[in-house]
């Protein structure tokens, strides 16, 4: 079923969610701007605000793939966008005694399909071990972003004015927010950026969700 027959059927009550470059959604607020404002909500993970770029120093890789199409989602949306940036889901981290924990249950369960996990991420871990010695687990930058709509999570975000720059250059993909505590604000669309969550939450209920039958 296309998403337009979704958002029809299910007026006010789709929410986006969106881990990679944003092309596809730009391409919906330009095509249907009207039926789009009768989407629920967005979630996007994707840019660095106040921490470096995980593709430029400045730049995170969502955004930075297609920039054009992120600052149009930004500019376009009717609402206000959940961005989860690259400043929050750095610290979504698993680290190799949760990811052996986990494993442990597979094993003794004979869960074939969960001891698929462990290498899976023991080969991400291993691989951005390389690029920073100082790792110290594998940080689920999408899963966070997706536990942040559920309603059991526990995201704490702040309300500031956003523009991804498309100028070629050093800045190119970098996402921006106007942070200044003053009345005199940069004229761009505000949106709701996520600063900090409760990891122990986040932790506890990905283990009580991969662990239970309910999802087999």
């Amino acid at each position: 079923m296309k998403l337009t027959h979704l958002i029809k059927k299910y007026e006010n009550e789709i929410i986006i969610f969106s881990a990679g470059r944003l092309t596809s959604l730009a391409t919906m607020f330009i095509l249907y701007p009207e039926m789009m404002r009768k989407v629920k909500d967005i979630y996007l993970m994707g840019g660095a605000f106040l921490t470096a770029g995980n593709v430029t120093p400045v730049a995170e890789a969502n955004f930075f793939s297609d920039p054009y199409a992120a600052n149009l989602v930004m500019q376009l949306s009717p609402k206000k966008i959940h961005i989860v940036p690259l400043d929050v889901s750095k610290h979504a981290v698993l680290t190799p005694d949760f990811v052996n924990k986990l494993n442990e249950h597979y094993l003794k369960t004979n869960d074939k399909v969960g001891q698929i996990i462990k290498p899976m991420i023991d080969y991400y871990y291993k691989y951005y071990k390389k690029m920073n010695p100082n790792l110290i687990g594998s940080p689920m930058h999408d899963l966070l972003a997706m536990w942040a709509v559920s309603d059991q999570s526990n995201m704490e975000y702040i309300e500031v004015p956003v523009k991804i720059s498309v100028e070629k250059g050093e800045s190119f993909g970098q996402s921006m927010g106007d942070f200044r505590e003053t009345i005199m604000k940069a004229p761009w669309p505000v949106h709701r950026l996520a600063y900090q969550f409760d990891y122990s939450l986040f932790i506890n209920q990905i283990y009580t969700t991969l662990t239970s039958k309910k999802v087999r």
